[in-house]
This record gives C-alpha cells, structure tokens and sequence, in this order.
C-alpha cells in the first residue's frame, strides 16, 4: 500500500510544471526551516556571516549565493551522484548519502550540518523524482530559491 502510494506520488511530481513543483519544495524547506526553530536547533552564528561570506557588495554576493552555489553545489552533489550511483545502489540510499555529503559541505556549525542534510534530502528527493524530466534545473531552482528567501530574510 505505502509503495503504491509512494509511486503515485512520485508520478505526480515527476509530470508536474516546474513553477509548481519547485514552489513545492520551496514551501517544504520553508516547514523544515520553521521545525529547526521550533526545536531550537541553531543553524545561524553571527561568526559564520562575518567570517565566510564577505563579498565586496550585495551584488556580488547575491550573484553567489543564488546563482552560483546552487549550481555548482546541485551539479557536484546531486548530477554526480545520480549519474554515477544511479543503478549501483538503490535510490534511497543515493539520497542519503548525497544528503549527508551536501550537509558536510556546510560545517559551519552542528546545527547547520544537520539542517543542511534535512535541506539535502530534499533536494536529493526532488531530483530523483524529475530523473526523467529536467531534474538538474528543477532542483538547482529549487535550491536557488532556498538561497535566495535566506539571503532576503538575512539582509532584512
């Protein structure tokens, strides 16, 4: 019953428009963003603002953080691991263990290692429910409106 509801699901997703599903996701992000508050697990440390992401201007800055790190991030931790796991180990496993690697590359602090894998699930399930319908773009959009709803909240 679960598995049949799982790949109904998964259909759904995979046929859906990409504005749709994308927001999708973006609101799923936004509800694990609120449990980690909710639960009190700090994924911000005033250190970590002032010491990694100083740009010259709020330009460069929303050029990286929105543009680029999406990109280069859902090509080396999702498009790889997809690429070369998919077939060799079940899908699941590929998204947890792209997960995890995605939360490392965020040590900034504890809290933020584990948000990152929580985001990282995410955006591993969302490629793997588009591998047959655009899956770099709809997650790297996905991901980039993660990036950018922080970026304003954080220059607010």
């Amino acid at each position: 019953m679960t598995h049949r509801i799982a790949k109904r699901l998964a259909l759904g997703l995979e046929g859906m428009n990409i504005p749709g599903y994308v927001g999708i996701f973006v609101a799923l992000k936004l509800l694990v963003s609120h449990v980690f508050d909710f639960i009190h697990i700090s994924v911000t440390d005033e250190s970590i603002t002032k010491d990694l992401f100083e740009f010259r201007n709020i330009y460069e800055a929303l050029i990286v953080i929105v543009l680029i790190a999406p990109v280069v991030e859902t090509y080396l931790v999702q498009h790889l691991f997809f690429k070369y796991l998919n077939g060799r180990l079940p899908q699941w496993a590929i998204i947890v263990l792209s997960a995890v690697v995605f939360g490392l590359f965020h040590h900034y602090n504890v809290g933020y290692v584990l948000y990152g894998i929580a985001s990282g699930l995410l955006l591993s399930a969302s490629y793997a429910f588009r591998l047959r319908s655009n899956p770099f773009v709809c997650t790297a959009l996905i991901h980039a409106c993660y990036n950018l709803t922080g970026f304003i909240i954080n220059q607010s």
